[in-house]
């Protein structure tokens, strides 16, 4: 047992002294290799930061000269919007208003040719209505001087029936004055007959009336110069009242 045991103690330590020695040897190179790799993760970690940094750096200065470039765009855009907005609003207001103007100068144009037209239509129908107006108030002035006519050819034939030829007289010189007024020869043949059956039995007249007698009698036509010679000579000889 001695001498195997210690045959064995020897085995071993001869076997295992160079596997010994060897990791004593390599166990410096290794911590040299853990460090030197060390160092190198150390120098790609401070590459990386300053990577990462200088990337940050990078998009934030990217970033600002984007949000810068963003911000003049809209600034531009914005100035170039509002100047073409100005051009926009003053040309549609030059456009509306030369439409407004030409559109006014056609509408007066058109209502002064209506109201010019109205008008002289109205005027037409106001002529024809004073012509019509004129000729009604023709035919009442006639009817109205038959009626006074005929009363004043009454009442003379009233006084010739009382006797009384001077009344008579007078009417029939109101009869004469009227037929100035009156379209018919008739009117005047009775005044002047009348005036000289008057004048026959010696009526009186008035004194006045023998100017406005022999002025009608001369505005007498021609026709009835017998009996305008006869009444003149009549006045003549007539009692003056």
């Amino acid at each position: 047992m001695g001498l195997l045991g210690q045959a064995t103690s020897e085995t071993l330590t001869s076997e295992t002294a160079p596997e010994v020695v060897t990791s004593v040897a390599t166990a410096p190179a290794q911590e040299i290799d853990v460090a030197v790799l060390q160092a190198q993760l150390e120098t790609i970690r401070e590459y990386n930061d300053r990577l990462l940094s200088t990337v940050h750096w990078s998009l934030g200065t990217v970033a600002g000269v984007a949000v810068l470039l963003v911000g003049f765009s809209w600034f531009t855009n914005n100035r170039s919007y509002e100047r073409d907005k100005e051009a926009l609003n003053k040309e549609l207001t030059g456009v509306i208003k030369s439409e407004i103007s030409d559109q006014t100068h056609e509408l007066r144009g058109e209502i002064f040719e209506l109201m010019k037209s109205t008008a002289q239509r109205e005027v037409a129908l106001v002529t024809i209505d004073m012509e019509n107006l004129r000729q009604e108030f023709k035919h009442w002035e006639s009817d109205f001087l038959d009626l006074r006519y005929d009363s004043a050819k009454l009442n003379a034939l009233y006084w010739e029936l009382r006797g009384n030829p001077g009344a008579a007289l007078t009417q029939y010189i109101r009869m004469l004055k009227m037929t100035t007024h009156l379209e018919s020869d008739h009117y005047v043949n009775t005044a002047l007959r009348g005036i000289t059956e008057s004048l026959k039995k010696e009526a009186g007249i008035l004194s006045y009336e023998v100017p406005a007698i022999n002025e009608r009698l001369d505005a007498l036509p021609n026709k009835f110069s017998t009996d305008i010679g006869i009444i003149k000579e009549l006045l003549k000889t007539s009692p003056r009242i």
